[in-house]
């Protein structure tokens, strides 16, 4: 049961992507970058229950603002 809402909300945050940008928008995000953008959607949605177009457009401006790939933790 709880893969099945695992999977629920991976679909939920990679269709928001998929709907929210071009290709050419991703293309610009650097593999760190995009995890980064799918975890800050990810948190979203699990604390909120819901994400958005405008949600996921924010969090990738504020990445491309911010122009450096976010800290990794070990």
């Amino acid at each position: 049961m709880t893969n099945c809402k695992f999977s629920n909300i991976e679909f939920q945050v990679n269709n928001t992507i998929k709907t929210s940008f071009s290709f050419d928008e991703l293309h610009r995000l650097n593999s760190e970058k995009l995890d980064y953008l799918k975890g800050s959607l990810l948190t979203c949605l699990v604390t909120t229950g819901h994400i958005s177009q405008d949600l996921a457009r924010s969090f990738y401006q504020d990445i491309l603002t911010k122009n450096q790939a976010p800290v990794k933790i070990m």
